[in-house]
């Protein structure tokens, strides 16, 4: 299994709480990521698509739970 689908599993078993939780922290990685950007501070730009990708997919998931 990739690396993806695995992740995509253990979101799959998450709980709506821990759904909820999990998109805060990576919100504000994302947002931790944009000001080091903003200020010049060397990043890896993949990890800011990366987050915002796995938000959509917690939030698709938090959609059909309910």
């Amino acid at each position: 299994m990739t690396k993806k689908k695995e992740q995509l599993k253990k979101f799959r078993e998450l709980d709506k709480k821990n759904i909820t939780n999990k998109i805060v922290e990576l919100k504000k990685q994302i947002i931790l990521l944009k000001i080091k950007l903003v200020t010049k501070q060397p990043i890896k730009v993949h990890h800011l698509k990366e987050n915002k990708k796995q938000v959509a997919q917690l939030f698709t998931l938090q959609n059909n739970k309910n």
